[in-house]
């Protein structure tokens, strides 16, 4: 509790952890190819609750956790911005809890780079999106639709590493247009949160 781990090439990493706390911490600026703010290996009954993960290659990389059956792991309360990427998923096992956390300025919100995953059993709750497109008419704080990550063409990579080399070409883009437009498979739903925030607790703009 109350670390700050700044400049480092991965912040925190949990491996065959079970039952700890990682609470009010700062991880910030671990960059590199190899950058991760908090990583997870076969950890479970973990509780990450109210850190900072700013400007990291990856804010989390979470690898088989939870992974004793019947546990979950619990991310509450934090804020996810400017990393380049938010929560890498790989070989999702079993559930995890998301809630009430501040994703905001990540190139990409969730990947998943493991086809066989089991992501639909994570939990998405109440986190605050910056790339929410729905409205909120009734002034709740909450979207009326759910928020929805999906990948589209333009995340091929995410399975298959060598594609990386297109990133961001016209290419990709063309497909990922076309593919919105006319899709010619079920693009992949990495996350869906029932209940976006569009504003903080107490009606803060975050």
């Amino acid at each position: 509790m109350d670390n700050d781990f700044q400049d480092n090439s991965v912040g925190i990493f949990l491996m065959f952890s079970q039952g700890s706390t990682l609470k009010n911490n700062l991880l910030a600026n671990a960059t590199g190819p190899f950058g991760i703010g908090i990583g997870m290996k076969e950890a479970s009954d973990i509780l990450v609750e109210d850190n900072n993960i700013l400007y990291n290659a990856r804010g989390f990389y979470i690898d088989a956790s939870p992974y004793v059956p019947g546990t979950v792991n619990t991310f509450k309360d934090n804020r996810i911005e400017f990393n380049s990427v938010a929560f890498h998923l790989h070989g999702t096992l079993y559930g995890s809890i998301f809630e009430d956390n501040v994703i905001k300025g990540n190139i990409d919100d969730v990947i998943n780079d493991t086809p066989e995953s089991k992501i639909a059993l994570n939990r998405w709750n109440r986190n605050y999106w910056d790339n929410y497109q729905g409205f909120d008419r009734d002034k709740d704080g909450i979207g009326d639709i759910p928020f929805e990550q999906r990948m589209f063409a333009d995340r091929l990579w995410q399975h298959k590493p060598p594609v990386k080399i297109f990133y961001a070409s016209p290419v990709l883009e063309l497909l990922n247009m076309l593919w919105k437009i006319m899709p010619f498979s079920e693009p992949e739903l990495v996350a869906k949160d029932n209940e976006p925030r569009v504003l903080l607790p107490g009606g803060q703009t975050p």
